[in-house]
């Protein structure tokens, strides 16, 4: 017997579906269960990745915010709105700059 018999064989008795014929249902179950356990191995390193992401931006928020409600290098006087001084066109409505800071201070928390 060969190596590779033998983790058949040791497959066989620990997991019935290793057992299962090619064209059968318990062998396509078996390679949905497979597929699915390297899926469930890819979220979890994605689930590590995000965390590190999350805490990264965290840091550059922590960094540059001034704390005044606007984004780093914005000064309206109303939080996130523009000036009314300002041209027409952006006067008194949101800032997208300034939306994308507080989306980023939300999510960081």
């Amino acid at each position: 017997m060969t190596t590779i018999d033998l983790i058949n064989d040791l497959r066989i008795r620990v997991n019935p579906l290793y057992s299962a014929t090619p064209g059968t249902e318990s062998y396509e179950r078996r390679l949905c269960a497979e597929e699915l356990e390297k899926q469930v191995e890819l979220i979890e390193q994605q689930a590590v990745e995000l965390k590190h992401l999350k805490a990264l931006l965290r840091a550059v928020f922590e960094e540059l915010d001034e704390g005044d409600g606007n984004a780093p290098g914005d000064s309206h006087e109303k939080p996130g709105i523009w000036d009314d001084d300002n041209t027409p066109d952006i006067a008194g409505k949101p800032c997208h700059w300034c939306e994308l800071w507080a989306m980023v201070k939300e999510v960081t928390k």
